[in-house]
């Protein structure tokens, strides 16, 4: 009998987390979702996969979608963190409780599951955590300054991931769609990105697949890597 991989959606409220949730169910992959909203178990749903609805800011939350899928499917083979953009104003305008609120959306929503889900892959076996970054993670822009500091330091948390868990068959790759919710597309953006225009939605999801079922290759065509990051897992769509 051949038992169906495992991925985990870190957060079933963002777009890209849905649409990733989406391709990998429909190229085998059994889904569980972690969401704040009912929209989390309505996409679990829709999936035949299985749910937890909780504060995503909470690792209690990830424990406990962790532990329902490896009693349901007994195996856990790929971690989707993710978190629709916002633009953040301008670091002498944000307060310490908003710069909180970001490093809080942007940074911790890798580090936690992570924190959780990588021990038990390396027990498992291993297995590829994909981070779909909205920003660039290395220049700081300046539509959103105080993000990318916190970007920053999600790259170097990868690269401890790295050093810690590589020998033991985890893989972690970070998709930088280099998408700014709500900014017009002009030459202040898009000269800095990768691939010099903003992504699309439909290329993104194909990519995480991609990376989840075979991270040893090259991404499709639609993509470049990223050679700014000092990885082969860094990838820009």
């Amino acid at each position: 009998m051949t038992i169906s991989k495992v991925a985990i959606i870190s957060d079933g409220d963002s777009k890209s987390g849905r649409d990733a949730a989406w391709q990998l169910s429909s190229d085998g992959f059994e889904i569980a979702v972690l969401s704040s909203s009912n929209a989390g178990e309505t996409l679990a749903r829709d999936l035949n996969g299985i749910s937890v609805s909780g504060a995503k800011r909470s690792a209690s939350s990830v424990r406990n979608l962790v532990d329902l899928a490896l009693d349901r499917w007994g195996r856990v083979d790929a971690l989707i963190n993710s978190a629709d953009c916002r633009p953040a104003a301008s670091v002498g305008v944000d307060s310490e409780r908003h710069l909180h609120s970001i490093m809080d959306t942007y940074l911790m929503n890798i580090v936690r599951p992570t924190r959780v889900l990588a021990p038990v892959m390396s027990d498992l076996g291993g297995g590829t955590i994909v981070n779909i970054v909205n920003l660039d993670e290395v220049n700081a822009t300046i539509l959103a300054p105080a993000l990318d500091v916190f970007r920053n330091a999600m790259v170097n948390f990868f690269n401890l991931v790295d050093q810690r868990y590589g020998a033991a068959d985890i893989k972690m790759a970070n998709v930088i769609s280099d998408a700014v919710v709500g900014q017009p597309e002009g030459e202040e953006c898009g000269g800095s990105m990768p691939i010099w225009r903003y992504r699309r939605d439909e290329e993104i999801s194909p990519l995480v697949t991609c990376l989840v079922t075979d991270p040893t290759h090259s991404v499709s065509d639609k993509s470049v890597f990223d050679g700014r990051l000092g990885s082969p897992y860094s990838v820009a769509a």
